[in-house]
């Protein structure tokens, strides 16, 4: 169970982080010739310190909240609502230059720390404080599209009341969220350069603030949606020449073995039942490190026919096929994907026709791989959630 934690001291502990992080960066920066001895000479010069570029970035955002159970003052009743989000962000990363970070992954990552500020409509308020890992590929190029992953700790006041009416200071009845918890980020940004100093950058973000009591799953998980748009400012632009590799276009098709395990969509039913398939996907590298991906899945899930036994249909098997976007780093992927089902009994009862996959592989050969995946499906019968978490797995495949 999560206990409330008073703004001040959470205030205090982000301030001896921001020092301790100072610390660490002047401290880093002045044995950096020495840790790139083995460089070649182009690759070296004298200016330790500008190495490493240290970004500020600022940026407002609007968004929304997932659906949440709030009392509803004006018709005297708990009715599930989107709360409207308006916010702004602080952060300051920077660009962590290493030779075999680069040979492994072909990527430099942006390191930083994310302070947040969200206010909703119902005068609910969210403080976050986020670790955030963001990889470049190309870091002086004019148009850059990335991924960010963050995790850190939130503090949630929101009411558990929802009124639109002016009043100020709404009544807390059974407040829906006070404490702190868990949060996680996922979130892809676009940035444009304007100058060696000055980038455009906005983008989407998705943040998880989940919440358990005494090992329970609650009704008070929340997730916000947001659109930031802001300004970066490089204290120490580079104009040094990292060390960078060129690829060629490729293609290459993968296919893989899935197994996972879920629970079926049933009443007093707690069992977890086996998921098992296979899945083919071609990917084409379109420029950099981005690339297109088509793939189809056939998969067993022993769930779903726990689900169709009250009906005439006891078809156990879903195939689909999936078209997105993959991120390569290196001997890393990750991809996120939008599916629709060619076969499955369960549409019309608990699912819709798309569903979404965020994937994440790992090569250890040049034709082994190991992934994992987490698939997410629109519920029928559950609105007041309508994406929801069906299946985590693991696979393992062969490259060519």
């Amino acid at each position: 169970m999560y206990y409330p934690i008073s703004c001040r001291k959470l205030g205090i502990q982000l301030c001896l982080f921001l020092s301790l992080f100072a610390s660490f960066y002047v401290a880093h920066t002045q044995t950096l010739e020495e840790d790139n001895d083995d460089h070649p000479q182009q690759y070296k010069q004298p200016e330790a310190w500008s190495l490493y570029p240290c970004m500020i970035q600022i940026a407002p955002r609007i968004g929304g909240t997932s659906f949440v159970p709030l009392l509803n003052l004006a018709e005297n009743q708990r009715t599930y609502n989107i709360l409207w989000v308006k916010g702004i962000s602080f952060d300051i990363g920077l660009l962590y230059v290493n030779r075999s970070i680069w040979q492994h992954f072909n990527a430099y990552p942006r390191l930083g720390l994310m302070i947040s500020y969200d206010r909703t409509d119902n005068k609910g308020q969210i403080l976050r404080g986020l670790l955030y890992l963001e990889p470049h590929y190309h870091h002086a190029t004019r148009w850059q599209f990335l991924p960010r992953l963050g995790i850190g700790t939130a503090h949630v006041k929101i009411p558990g009341t929802y009124n639109k009416s002016s009043s100020k200071h709404p009544p807390v009845v059974d407040a829906f969220r006070q404490g702190s918890g868990l949060a996680l980020l996922c979130g892809f940004l676009f940035k444009y350069r304007v100058t060696s100093q000055w980038m455009l950058q906005g983008g989407i973000n998705v943040v998880s603030l989940p919440y358990k009591k005494e090992g329970e799953v609650d009704d008070r998980n929340l997730t916000i949606y947001s659109a930031p748009l802001g300004v970066i400012y490089t204290i120490n632009p580079s104009y040094h020449k990292y060390l960078s590799q060129e690829r060629t276009r490729r293609g290459q098709v993968n296919i893989s073995w899935l197994n996972g395990w879920r629970k079926p969509n049933i009443d007093n039913d707690n069992q977890y039942y086996y998921v098992t398939g296979l899945r083919g996907q071609w990917s084409c590298q379109l420029v950099n490190n981005h690339a297109l991906t088509v793939a189809t899945e056939w998969v067993k899930d022993r769930a779903a026919k726990q689900e169709l036994k009250n009906v005439y249909r006891d078809a156990d098997l879903k195939i689909s096929f999936l078209v997105g976007h993959e991120f390569l780093y290196g001997r890393v992927a990750f991809g996120q994907q939008l599916g629709i089902y060619a076969l499955n009994d369960l549409i019309g009862l608990d699912h819709w026709t798309i569903y979404t996959k965020l994937g994440l592989s790992y090569k250890f050969t040049n034709g082994l791989l190991i992934g994992t995946s987490l698939k997410a499906t629109p519920s029928i019968k559950n609105k007041p959630k309508p994406f929801a978490t069906e299946l985590i797995d693991l696979s393992i495949g062969y490259s060519f």
